[in-house]
């Protein structure tokens, strides 16, 4: 798609680069259904660096959901928003049209948590540890999942994150597949206590420990992240994901789990206490009303890693009302 002026109900935006999809769009608390579009700033000298990195660095908006894209002119709108930015090329316009079919292929994002790993049989968090026996069997059994998942043997794109569990978990599929390594995927950063148990977390911080259980978003390991600051280093996934074909991600919990929220619209807040099991490939397909989710079992024994609220216990079941 090259650049050229859009005009959206009277507002024109100078050399922009279109997308369009048949998505649902949100903005704000209004929903509307059908073709929707994306006008994004021309990459003149007062942005120089790359669409994602000016999104990010100039903190620019992007629209939840990009699938199906299709070059075609933004008619028809009816409604469009144009945000601001004091500049010759700065405005980005939204608009579509209601009620129309989705049409087309849809791409979807499977998502997997690494196989079991030794530090979950021991209830440490962090480390970079490799993967259980069971862990094995599990990174063995993928290719069967995601095969299931797909319906046929299309080259899929795997992303993992840096670390050794996730990438051993992705090891056994076909060489075809284009595999890319993200230091965004990588674990929520448990600083003074990476390769620790949640007793001796207890044992040696317990402010901390107290402090995180109040508000396991926004509290922030000593030397490490809080899930809050996982969300923010996830937006350029999230980005990539937006425009790109069916993608395999293999991760971590915390990751899993932002990512997991911003697709289905759940409280980034509440994300911490959501259950994700191992051993499990969630599948999540966009669709015009929402985002569809199937969920496979390799049906290989794991422990839990979930934990509630003040436990310290090493495995603990999830409740019935968790997420």
């Amino acid at each position: 798609m090259g650049y050229s002026d859009l005009t959206v109900a009277g507002i024109t935006v100078k050399q922009t680069q279109v997308g369009l999809a048949n998505q649902t769009f949100w903005y704000g608390n209004n929903v509307t259904q059908g073709i929707l579009g994306m006008a994004y700033p021309a990459l003149t000298s007062a942005y120089s660096g790359s669409l994602s990195e000016n999104r990010q660095a100039f903190q620019i908006p992007y629209a939840p959901f990009f699938t199906s894209m299709v070059q075609q002119g933004l008619s028809d709108a009816s409604f469009s928003v144009a945000l601001a930015r004091n500049s010759s090329n700065g405005l980005i316009a939204w608009g579509g049209r209601t009620g129309l079919p989705t049409t087309g292929p849809t791409a979807s994002t499977d998502l997997i948590v690494h196989g079991e790993s030794l530090y979950n049989l021991d209830g440490r968090i962090g480390g970079d540890t490799m993967l259980s026996p069971r862990g094995e069997q599990y990174a063995r059994k993928l290719p069967e999942l995601v095969r299931e998942s797909v319906g046929d043997d299309r080259p899929l794109t795997v992303w993992t994150s840096t670390l050794k569990r996730t990438i051993a978990t992705a090891r056994f599929h076909p060489p075809h597949y284009n595999q890319l390594q993200w230091k965004a995927l990588d674990e929520l950063d448990s600083g003074v206590c990476d390769g620790l148990t949640y007793q001796e977390i207890k044992d040696r911080y317990p402010d901390d420990f107290a402090a995180r259980d109040e508000d396991k978003y926004n509290y922030r390991y000593r030397g490490g992240e809080s899930y809050r600051d996982v969300v923010i280093r996830l937006e350029p996934i999230i980005m990539e994901l937006e425009r790109s074909e069916d993608i395999l991600i293999v991760t971590h919990q915390a990751v899993l789990r932002c990512i997991y929220a911003y697709f289905m619209k759940k409280d980034q807040s509440q994300s911490p206490w959501m259950n994700v099991p191992l051993h499990t490939l969630i599948k999540l397909t966009p669709r015009a009303y929402g985002t569809e989710e199937v969920r496979y079992e390799a049906n290989i024994p794991a422990v839990s890693t979930w934990r509630g609220k003040g436990s310290t216990a090493k495995h603990e079941n999830p409740t019935p009302e968790t997420i």
